[in-house]
């Protein structure tokens, strides 16, 4: 049975939760004891009133007394929920990749599959009580992995009306994307992402900076010109837009401009970026390579990535 790893995110973790979706990877602070394998399911929630522990007004029953703590925590809603599909098993890594003193070394992998806003906690209508307790409950733990429970619902992972979730969620031929790339409604889906990731591996599957032939979970769908800042049809051009980079220092690196690629396809040091001279005993292997991403085709998004950081 797949299994689902529930993640609360308080206010202070938001902007880590955004990182991660956009990196494709969660990090936590301590080593975690539970398993995790590629094709289950990770499940991030937050925004509900009162937190996990419930603190402040409970709800009443009709008698006039407080209702239990799984009672409150049912009544509510959640702010957000975003549901990903789990890559790696856990792994240990400490490239740096969120603005914190805390690199969270012991990381996983997922793809992105929906958000979804305003979430009723009551069981059986978007989560089963298993899973709506698994997130109070991991937001009530130190260690900040999440609980794991076996699925939310009858026939898979039933958070919206629409049904399950299953291992082929969009997935679509590799034509064309003409797709949705924004899901109206209560989620915002990056409805490309996955045909992104599944082109860029079948065309190659090698880091595009270090061309070093990895394990799939180890390398993202990185976007060259940051997606937020691409018009829908640079968000369409699955063929340039994006590249593979491993999650073994090569996206990060990049995706902060420690490094840029050159006109001529070739992998420099940002002499403007003060902490890439601090690394750049870590960067010495990638400077001087070729970008295997580099085409007539792809520069101007390369051109974007180094006036973004010059």
């Amino acid at each position: 049975m797949t299994s689902v790893l529930a993640v609360y995110v308080g206010e202070s973790m938001k902007a880590n939760l955004e990182v991660a979706i956009e990196r494709g990877v969660w990090g936590c602070p301590v080593p975690q004891q539970m398993q995790l394998r590629a094709g289950d399911f990770v499940m991030f929630g937050g925004g509900v009133p009162g937190g996990p522990r419930q603190t402040g007004n409970r709800p009443t029953a009709a008698d006039g007394s407080e209702l239990d703590v799984d009672r409150s925590w049912f009544s509510r809603s959640a702010g957000f929920i975003v549901l990903g599909h789990v890559t790696s098993t856990w792994f240990e890594d400490d490239a740096p990749i969120w603005d914190s003193p805390d690199r969270f070394t012991h990381r996983f992998t997922f793809d992105l599959i929906e958000r979804f806003e305003n979430v009723l906690l009551e069981p059986n209508v978007n989560l089963s009580a298993e899973g709506s307790r698994a997130l109070r409950r991991s937001g009530l733990v130190k260690q900040q992995g999440g609980l794991q429970c076996q699925g939310f619902g009858e026939g898979g992972l039933h958070l919206v009306s629409g049904g399950a979730v299953t291992d082929d969620a969009d997935l679509v031929d590799p034509a064309e994307f003409q797709g949705d790339l924004e899901v109206p409604g209560t989620r915002a889906a990056r409805a490309e992402q996955a045909e992104l990731r599944r082109r860029l591996l079948a065309r190659d599957g090698r880091c595009a900076l270090c061309a070093r032939t990895l394990p799939d979970e180890l390398l993202v769908a990185a976007h060259i010109k940051k997606r937020s800042e691409c018009t829908d049809d640079e968000k369409r051009d699955l063929d340039n837009v994006a590249m593979l980079a491993c999650k073994l220092g090569c996206d990060a690196f990049f995706e902060y401009g420690y490094f840029l690629v050159g006109e001529n396809g070739s992998v420099v040091i940002n002499k403007k970026s003060d902490p890439a001279s601090r690394y750049e005993s870590l960067l010495a292997d990638v400077v001087g390579r070729q970008c295997l991403a580099h085409t007539p085709e792809s520069e101007p998004y390369f051109s974007w990535h180094r006036k973004a950081h010059g």
